[in-house]
């Protein structure tokens, strides 16, 4: 796979509309507040750009003689390489072995037959993948990579190069389409030499002792003669895409429209590799030259981009930044979607996706802290609650007929103010508003205390049954020094 016109797409992918501009894209590094030189050549342009007459090769102030309302941007580094990571995600999603390089990737279709039907559906499957992160790609099939790399920079779409037809296929080229010295290549245009037809002529010995090994190996490669292997490499779980801004942006709301941009091409990145968001990491590069950076976690991983800009402006809303901005940075930790399997008898639960999404969109709507499921903390302290992430059951809890019922304790929160007539030291009467009787009979205390270094507890419980045959939690507070209804069995 090549990427064509990468610096340009780069731009492209967070940017709606800019394909559409006559814009070109100069081989000189952009950076806010230095004007670019104009010096600095063309690398590619739009086709709003060509039709003015600019090419690539250019020089700005060439091309803006040419096109005065032609707009040059420099190269983005940051962008550069998040495209160049969304060509590798997207070739990710196809093939298994992978060897980036930097304006493409090498992919091994050796085991991808039993997907496709051919070796044509194979490149058609890169070129749609990479069409889904934002990027334009020519594909080529060959046995070596130097061949599917000259196949790929010179031909457009997808070109299959069947196994024995590699010197017919390459004869029709010419000799510029190899990258060789300018010694070297002076010296073949002094013989003649103008298409790789003619260099695959020479005799590869008699040109290695009069032109050197370089020679000789672009002979044999334009023979058809390509061994160099493909060495896969371990791909890296970092998806993080940046955007900068022309001005500086003092409001929270003009940061939603990038945001937006950004969160869509994060997502589509980790489609490619069957990934979600799990959480996000927000960069914002401020005016004073420092960064805010926040790590924002979800309670469960989404894809739904508007659920992701609902959460980032929360996060914004509630912690403003602390001056202008002129750059955002997003980056996406991968996690995976919660796989669903449904039981011959269970009743069918939520889809995934679809409770994740609503879980996203619960924290944006009322925060983080209060979405989840109740939990028991680590403490000893009564009626302690914690809220942890959500995850449902897999399956419907095991049930044993022969066990025994059992009471629950139905917590009032907050605990009732009650009035407790003592006797002897035992409780007599219970008085808490609409809940009052005489005492049947008592169990306790039962006594709990700690946390005497920051926020201390000590409770003396008690298990109470009222002339009604309600069963009650009356507590005694000695930190508070009062009686309180705490809650009821049912």
């Amino acid at each position: 796979m090549f990427a064509r016109a990468l610096p340009l797409f780069a731009l492209a992918r967070t940017q709606a509309g800019l394909l559409e501009q006559p814009l070109a894209v100069l081989d000189a590094e952009e950076s806010r507040g230095r004007a670019l030189p104009g010096t600095a050549r063309v690398l590619c342009c739009t086709p709003a750009a060509r039709a003015l007459g600019v090419r690539p090769g250019h020089t700005g102030h060439q091309a803006r003689a040419i096109a005065p309302e032609l707009a040059l941007r420099g190269l983005a580094r940051d962008a550069l390489a998040s495209a160049r990571g969304a060509l590798v995600d997207a070739a990710a999603g196809v093939g298994r072995f992978l060897e980036p390089e930097p304006e493409g990737v090498w992919v091994a279709v050796g085991d991808l037959s039993r997907l496709h039907a051919s070796e044509g559906g194979i490149a058609n499957a890169l070129g749609q993948a990479a069409r889904k992160v934002g990027l334009r790609c020519s594909v080529a099939i060959a046995r070596g990579k130097r061949i599917a790399r000259l196949a790929a920079r010179h031909r457009l779409g997808a070109t299959v190069i069947p196994e024995g037809r590699e010197a017919e296929f390459l004869a029709r080229l010419p000799l510029e389409a190899l990258a060789l010295s300018d010694a070297l290549r002076a010296d073949l245009l002094r013989f003649g030499v103008r298409t790789l037809a003619g260099l695959a002529a020479l005799p590869s010995h008699a040109v290695g002792l009069r032109l050197g090994e370089e020679c000789a190996a672009a002979v044999r490669l334009c023979r058809g003669e390509d061994d160099e292997a493909l060495v896969p490499r371990p791909l890296p779980l970092r998806f993080e895409e940046s955007h900068a801004f022309d001005w500086e942006v003092p409001q929270v709301e003009p940061l939603l429209f990038a945001l937006k941009a950004l969160c869509g091409a994060l997502v589509g990145r980790l489609e490619c590799r069957a990934l979600a968001v799990g959480g996000l990491v927000l960069g914002l590069r401020l005016a004073e030259g420092v960064t805010d950076e926040r790590v924002l976690e979800l309670r469960a991983p989404t894809r739904d981009v508007p659920s992701l800009v609902k959460f980032l402006r929360a996060s914004l809303d509630a912690a403003p930044p602390l001056g202008a901005v002129v750059g955002l940075r997003l980056g996406a930790l991968p996690g995976m979607l919660r796989p669903a399997q449904l039981g011959l008898f269970d009743p069918p639960g939520p889809a995934p996706d679809k409770l994740a999404l609503t879980l996203t969109r619960l924290v944006a709507l009322v925060g983080d802290d209060r979405v989840g499921t109740a939990v028991a903390p680590d403490s000893h302290r009564p009626h302690a609650v914690a809220v942890a992430a959500f995850d449902p059951p897999r399956g419907a809890p095991a049930e044993d007929p022969s066990a025994p019922p059992t009471l629950a304790l139905h917590v009032f929160r907050p605990p009732r103010a009650a009035r407790v007539t003592l006797s002897d030291g035992r409780l007599t009467r219970v008085d808490a508003g609409p809940i009052a009787g005489r005492v049947v009979a008592c169990g306790g205390p039962w006594r709990a205390s700690g946390a005497w270094w920051g926020d201390p507890f000590d409770h003396e419980g008690y298990d109470v049954e009222l002339e009604d045959g309600g069963l009650y939690l009356v507590v005694y507070d000695t930190v508070k020094a009062q009686w309180q209804l705490d809650g009821v069995y049912e």
